[in-house]
């Protein structure tokens, strides 16, 4: 489920993977992802300063993976490790300052 607001895009209408590609969440502070695994654009959540992504099994492309310029806080959780996934998604977070890593 997507909350933007009072308004959720579950209750109203689902999104389409192009909308998803130009979906942009920009006043998000934090984030919560809990993902069966990793299909879908991040593009909506490049600007969160905090982010939990919980992923069971990564099947990524590079070009999914935005560049998070505001994020400093990141927990990694998932079951299937690919170090190829966290080194493109740290590569992409400039001003990372917390790391954590759960298994």
């Amino acid at each position: 489920m997507v909350c933007v607001g009072s308004s959720c895009a579950s209750d109203q209408e689902s999104l389409t993977c192009d909308e998803w590609k130009t979906f942009c969440l920009t006043k998000l502070t934090r984030a919560e992802l809990n993902c069966l695994s990793y299909h879908f654009p991040l593009k909506a959540f490049h600007n969160v300063p905090s982010l939990l992504l919980q992923i069971n099994q990564v099947n990524y492309r590079g070009d999914f993976i935005p560049t998070f310029h505001n994020l400093t806080q990141l927990n990694l959780r998932y079951n299937n490790y690919s170090w190829h996934f966290l080194l493109e998604v740290l590569k992409h977070c400039p001003k990372l300052q917390t790391l954590k890593i759960d298994q």
